[in-house]
């Protein structure tokens, strides 16, 4: 768990406070999406689409999984 929270540190350095608020927002909320593996699917077309730094989402939409 430590090793997946420095890496969204990491992910997440550098971006505008906006940015990181909409990031976990999305990743938090698409990633309790009850169907196997549309939430990775959800949350790589909503970064792409509002251009959020996708592993960064991916990340935090994991992290909702455990």
């Amino acid at each position: 768990m430590r090793t997946a929270v420095l890496r969204l540190s990491a992910a997440l350095d550098g971006l505008a406070p906006e940015t990181v608020a909409l990031v976990l927002t999305l990743g938090l909320v698409l990633g309790t999406f009850p169907v196997f593996g549309c939430p990775t699917v959800l949350c790589a077309v909503a970064a792409l689409a509002l251009r959020l730094n996708v592993p960064a989402l991916q990340l935090v939409n994991q992290l909702m999984s455990r």
